[in-house]
């Protein structure tokens, strides 16, 4: 069968991108009520069966069907994985965590492109045999290996599996589970009215205790959404298409192994500030040189995608360090939502903008930075210095 056309591509491109979006917002809080692990591996099996369905499928119709259903499904159980990793990890760690799951995705797509380019020539179809097999021995892995995240056990009152969790950690590290005294309060039993949690939702929020941390990671996460895809159009309009895909790449990587050891320095907000920052200093540079025919047309906007970059690095660590156990994966979903959100709508940005949008971001972008200044630092809990028994949202706020 013959391959998409480009109009195609782009529209499976943007609903794949769309579902992405609105599975953050309705199927996220499945993982604060249900669990990680269930919300994972359901997600896993559903993506596979929709790529499956997307290489065999005898229309077009089911071809756009199975991307929305992908995207969703894709969606979801990337954002719950990274949440579930940092619960696993000490504070120093989350950033080198969430790094390296963003350099594993990056490698995928890498070796998808490889993968086309060793196929060209031959039916698209083909491709499915290999991503499928592999995505089936990833599924079987996860099934497998994929644990509970214990901060879940622990909001869960699921103190015996909570510490066989710990004990399995212990072990795999070469290391004896010790007991102290905020350790051996996890194995008394939560209060009644806590051992089941209510329903989740994204109303939690805007609770008052962090009504306020939800309105400045949306505002950042969408201002760093918004001018990154703004600059990657710009530099892919600049320059030949792999050129800007290449320079972008030797601009991204060392971000993987540059910013987690900053943000452990200077803090969470800290980072934000002057990722923020650096990328205000290269939209200025932008207006300024970008179409000039200095060496300074083609820096400036490499700058600002090292910071955007960045940007969404420290993001997922700060919302998934500012919101409780009880909605973080709602949490953390609200701020990915945000930042794509800001993509989905760059193009429309540019085009209602035309003169002025490299301006509007900068604005954005100093509108971020002073909103930090309304929230309080995350630096993390280890699991010795999480309370017995976090708050849950949905009780009444005396009872916080």
């Amino acid at each position: 069968s013959p391959p998409p056309t480009h109009r195609t591509l782009n529209l499976l491109s943007s609903l794949f991108f769309a579902a992405n979006i609105a599975s953050l917002v309705t199927l996220s809080p499945l993982a604060d009520s249900a669990g990680r692990r269930p919300v994972v591996v359901w997600a896993f099996v559903v993506a596979l069966a929709a790529n499956i369905a997307t290489f065999a499928a005898g229309s077009m119709w089911v071809v756009l069907a199975s991307r929305i259903v992908a995207g969703g499904a894709t969606g979801v159980c990337y954002n719950t994985v990274v949440v579930s990793a940092i619960e696993f990890s000490v504070p120093r760690l989350r950033a080198f965590v969430k790094a390296g799951l963003g350099m594993a995705w990056s490698t995928g797509i890498l070796l998808c492109v490889g993968l086309a380019y060793g196929l060209d020539g031959v039916s698209w179809r083909w491709m499915g045999v290999p991503l499928n097999l592999a995505q089936a021995v990833v599924l079987g892995l996860v099934v497998a290996l994929f644990p509970e995240s214990p901060r879940f056990l622990l909001l869960q009152g699921r103190t015996d599996d909570l510490m066989k969790l710990m004990q399995n950690v212990a072990m795999v590290n070469g290391a004896e589970l010790e007991m102290n005294d905020n350790m051996s309060e996890f194995a008394a039993p939560p209060p009644p009215k806590q051992r089941h949690q209510p329903s989740i939702s994204a109303m939690e929020l805007a609770h008052p205790s962090i009504a306020r941390v939800t309105i400045v990671i949306g505002l950042a996460q969408f201002s760093c959404g918004l001018m990154y895809y703004v600059i990657l159009e710009y530099a892919s309009n600049s320059v030949h298409k792999y050129a800007a895909a290449a320079e972008g790449a030797l601009v991204e990587i060392p971000v993987s192994f540059l910013i987690p050891a900053v943000t452990n320095y200077i803090g969470r907000k800290g980072a934000l500030k002057v990722l923020f920052s650096v990328a205000t200093f290269g939209l200025v540079g932008v207006i300024c040189f970008g179409e000039s025919d200095s060496p300074a047309a083609a820096i400036f906007p490499l700058i600002v995608r090292f910071s955007g970059h960045g940007l969404s690095t420290v993001m997922y660590i700060f919302a998934a360090e500012s919101f409780p156990t009880s909605c973080r994966n709602i949490g953390v979903s609200w701020g990915n939502t945000c930042g794509k959100t800001g993509g989905l709508v760059s193009e429309m940005f540019v085009a209602a903008l035309p003169r002025v949008y490299f301006e509007v971001l900068a604005a954005l972008n100093v509108a971020s930075i002073l909103s930090l200044a309304y929230i309080e630092e995350s630096a993390g809990k280890t699991m010795a210095e999480t309370p017995e028994q976090e708050p849950v949202m949905t009780m009444d706020v005396t009872e916080l």
